[in-house]
């Protein structure tokens, strides 16, 4: 028979054990996380893109209306539910601070206004309307509370503040950040809005960029440069119908590659 060994050397290892066993368990929870995260983030768009054809031509944009009605108020509660079913950690439901909100906001706003600016003063591309300011506004409003409701906060706050926070309890940051892109991407791919690999792949830029924001700074911010960057994609594109843009194409350049790249210069260095 083999001598036994010391008694402080046993607890040493049965604690050891203890630690792994309870570092598996967290993992395997924090993966069924994201699992039912995902899956719920799925169901919700689903059955909102099936209700929300009932509400049609009972007010302006009314479809609209009630599909960003329906996520909005179901993924807070998808989260709450998986949160407590899944144990993940405290900083997955951390949504406040406007400074942080207006942080990335900024991020994208800057950027975009001086590569529109050069765009203009150089003349290749032009930006008109004949709509009245009154209009501008009020359609101007519109647009950024749909995108807040239907795009913005829902998606942010599952994407980048459930999922990659159950992701980072796993991993380091950037393999945690490039994997929410990617499962951002496949959402996006799932329900119909990423029908093209054009499509997907800036999807998966525009995750990865979010992603950093959250790494870098917090939820909000990843909020407040996804309503900024989608609000006036929208609201200059074809879907409002109030300005008439000379090259398109290069304009959508300037609204997306440059503040993307410009934020991931910027804050690639403060992940953490």
């Amino acid at each position: 028979m083999g001598a036994k060994l010391p008694i402080g050397t046993r607890r040493l290892r049965n604690r050891h054990r203890a630690g792994m066993a309870a570092a598996m368990v967290r993992s395997l929870q924090s993966s069924f996380g994201v699992v039912l995260l995902l899956l719920g983030a799925l169901g919700i768009w689903s059955a909102a893109l099936t209700l929300s054809p009932y509400a049609v031509d009972r007010f302006p944009r009314s479809e609209r209306w009630a599909f960003a009605v329906i996520v909005a108020v179901s993924a807070p509660l998808l989260v709450a539910l998986v949160h407590r079913i899944a144990n993940g950690p405290a900083g997955a439901r951390r949504t406040g601070s406007f400074r942080s909100f207006a942080f990335g906001a900024l991020c994208f706003a800057i950027p975009f206004a001086l590569a529109l600016g050069a765009g203009l003063a150089s003349g290749m591309v032009s930006l008109r309307t004949d709509a009245a300011l009154s209009t501008i506004l009020l359609n101007g409003a519109a647009a950024v509370a749909l995108v807040f409701l239907a795009e913005a906060f829902p998606e942010e706050l599952i994407f980048r503040g459930a999922i990659q926070s159950l992701l980072r309890a796993q991993m380091p940051s950037w393999p945690a950040i490039i994997l929410q892109a990617l499962l951002f991407t496949l959402f996006a791919w799932t329900i119909g809005v990423a029908p093209t690999w054009l499509d997907a792949s800036f999807l998966f830029f525009f995750g990865f960029v979010l992603g950093i924001l959250r790494s870098a700074n917090a939820v909000p911010a990843a909020i407040g440069f996804h309503l900024a960057f989608m609000s006036t994609q929208q609201f200059l594109g074809p879907a409002w119908g109030l300005f008439e843009v000379g090259n398109p194409d290069l304009m959508r350049m300037a609204g997306a590659i440059v503040p993307f790249s410009a934020t991931i210069i910027f804050l690639h260095g403060r992940v953490r």
